[in-house]
């Protein structure tokens, strides 16, 4: 019986990370998917702690799309400007388990999110 319901458990875990895997990709109908999240103070804190607030901007991500928490499972994260010494050009790249995001500000309070998946 323990077996069963271990099983179980592994199957929902399986197919909530897939049904959010399938959000990501809008229905398994793109290769990858562009966001944008709204959070103006999380926007200011970025320039301090970008690898932080990168994996916050995807954990809400995961709210706005109505998947399971801890559905998206992150594996590391590196940030670094784009153009040397221009600090609007911080961006991050955050690797998961299903694909890898990159997350940016723009001038307007908004986290602008990219994700693709692997092949």
């Amino acid at each position: 019986m323990k077996k069963l319901v271990m099983l179980f458990i592994v199957f929902i875990s399986v197919s909530s990370n897939a049904d959010c895997y399938g959000k990501l990709l809008n229905d398994f109908s793109v290769e990858s998917n562009t966001f944008q999240i709204y959070d103006e103070e999380g926007t200011e804190a970025f320039y301090q702690n970008p690898e932080f607030v990168s994996v916050v901007t995807i954990k809400k991500l995961e709210s706005k799309l109505t998947c399971e928490e801890g559905a998206i499972k992150i594996k590391s994260v590196s940030c670094r400007q784009l153009a040397p010494k221009i600090a609007l050009s911080l961006s991050c790249y955050v690797e998961a388990q299903s694909g890898y995001f990159f997350v940016s500000t723009d001038l307007l309070g908004n986290f602008n999110v990219i994700f693709n998946r692997f092949d």
